[in-house]
């Protein structure tokens, strides 16, 4: 075990335990003693120290114990078993005069096993709480301030007047709800530290209760992974303030049916793309992304978990989405120009990987159709491999409108015994309309009934996409007798 310590500026210090060892198989405990000040006092009231998974400021998702400290500073609890290296962070949370460090704690109590130990004494430490902070921004009513979190755990502070009696209303332009990057939220408390409650993750309202100043932080809802920017802005009248917008300097314009397939390459990345709408008319998107395929049931061969937004030029926000592939995201244009949309990972900051994005005015996906695509002759079975998770075989067969087509699946659920994979057909118009889906059968035959005439696409995937190989026949024929 190694030991780290760091100094936390603002209202409160951290010691940091890093455990390399992962063959815990006895129940251990963790025990320490802590010396509290704050603003240079002792505590007058309880002292809790907990022990998180997250380095971030107030984070309780992340507890993994905690308790109170005795009257001479000593505590002691039993902690969760790990199977990698684990960095657990200690905080304190005061609950005297500065109810400011008042919060709900969400616990998650285990035990840590270890052959050897039975309990480890982690020492004295020192923990320092100082509010108010040492230097906070102030905000102007109804001006919108931009910031950004640079680093997992950091916060910003900001700080207004109050007059008692009065409601003071507070939006946060983030990733979630605006134009920016960041995943957060608002807190605020009164000079003294009195923490100012609401409901909910983030504050958006509040009648003071007395004259002088707040103190505001705006943090990352996870305090662990999330970095971005960010915009915050408060006044009295409840109307909030029109958001700050600049259209991006640079977006690639999406082609009407074509799929479009990107990557964010790095933690934190955008990708943006741009259409020309016209007022009156309907625009629908699709998103190929890890969890998406043809039914939501099923993964894609894509890997990012895609996070979509769409803005007029003026900035006007038109819709935000996270999965969109069976159901398109869908939206009327009210007015001609440009529209921007903006690809993240859902876990901004975080999460990398591939995804598709097409859109048209249809309202009937387009098909992402391979290079190279084998045609299927009738009464002919074709062998087939699926050789890596994820992927897709595509055929084609020439209908004529008015005739019924049967196709029979060679495979490891219902078949001859010489395959492998449980599989599943699926077949389309070229327009990308749905023919069937799901298809599957060696007894018995998916049949449909053509009602025009040209080209279909028929694919065959793992049942269970994504997480299987293997191999599979498939054939078909208009006469309805397997051959």
């Amino acid at each position: 075990m190694t030991e780290i310590v760091h100094i936390y500026s603002n209202m409160e210090t951290r010691a940091d335990y890093v455990f390399t060892s992962a063959d815990f198989t006895e129940t251990i405990t963790l025990s320490g003693t802590a010396t509290v000040t704050i603003n240079g006092a002792p505590p007058t009231d309880d002292v809790q120290i907990i022990a998180s998974l997250s380095p971030g400021y107030y984070n309780p998702y992340y507890i993994e114990s905690e308790c109170f400290l005795n009257s001479d500073g000593t505590w002691s609890f039993i902690i969760a078993s790990y199977n990698t290296a684990t960095t657990l962070y200690f905080g304190i949370v005061y609950y005297g005069d500065f109810s400011g460090f008042k919060y709900e704690l969400t616990t998650v109590s285990r035990s840590v096993h270890d052959s050897n130990i039975t309990g480890i004494d982690l020492g004295t430490h020192n923990f320092t709480v100082v509010f108010p902070p040492v230097s906070s921004a102030p905000l102007t009513e109804n001006v919108w301030e931009d910031g950004e979190i640079f680093n997992a755990g950091d916060v910003d502070w900001y700080s207004i007047t109050v007059t008692s009696g009065t409601d003071y209303y507070f939006w946060l332009n983030d990733g979630e709800q605006g134009n920016k990057t960041l995943y957060g939220f608002v807190n605020a408390w009164y000079a003294d530290g009195d923490y100012i409650y609401h409901w909910g993750g983030t504050l958006e309202s509040f009648v003071a209760d007395r004259n002088g100043l707040v103190y505001i932080v705006v943090e990352a809802s996870d305090y662990v992974i999330n970095t971005g920017t960010y915009g915050i802005v408060y006044n009295t009248t409840g109307i909030m303030p029109l958001i700050s917008w600049s259209p991006p300097v640079s977006s690639a314009p999406l082609t009407e049916n074509v799929w479009e397939d990107g990557v964010i390459t790095n933690p934190g990345d955008e990708d943006w793309y741009s259409i020309t709408v016209t007022s009156g008319a309907y625009y629908c998107f699709w998103y190929d992304d890890k969890y998406i395929f043809w039914n939501d049931s099923a993964q894609s061969n894509k890997t990012l978990d895609m996070y979509v937004k769409a803005w007029y030029a003026d900035g006007e926000e038109i819709f935000n989405r996270r999965h969109g592939f069976s159901n398109p995201t869908v939206f009327q244009a009210d007015r001609n120009g440009t529209v921007y949309i903006r690809v993240s990972a859902w876990e901004h900051g975080y999460d990398t990987e591939t995804y598709g994005i097409v859109y048209n005015t249809t309202g009937i996906m387009p098909l992402n159709l391979p290079p190279s695509i084998d045609p299927l002759s009738a009464g002919v079975w074709e062998n087939g491999v699926i050789t890596s998770l994820g992927d897709e075989e595509w055929y084609s067969v020439t209908v004529a409108s008015g005739t019924d087509y049967y196709f029979w699946l060679n495979d490891d659920r219902d078949g001859d015994g010489s395959k492998t994979l449980e599989a599943r057909i699926y077949a389309f118009y070229a327009n990308g309309e749905n023919i069937f889906y799901n298809g599957y059968g060696y007894s018995s035959s998916t049949v449909f009934h053509a009602d025009r005439s040209g080209t279909i696409y028929v694919v065959v995937i793992a049942r269970e996409h994504g997480y299987a190989t293997g191999t599979y026949g498939i054939v078909y024929n208009t006469t309805g007798v397997r051959h």
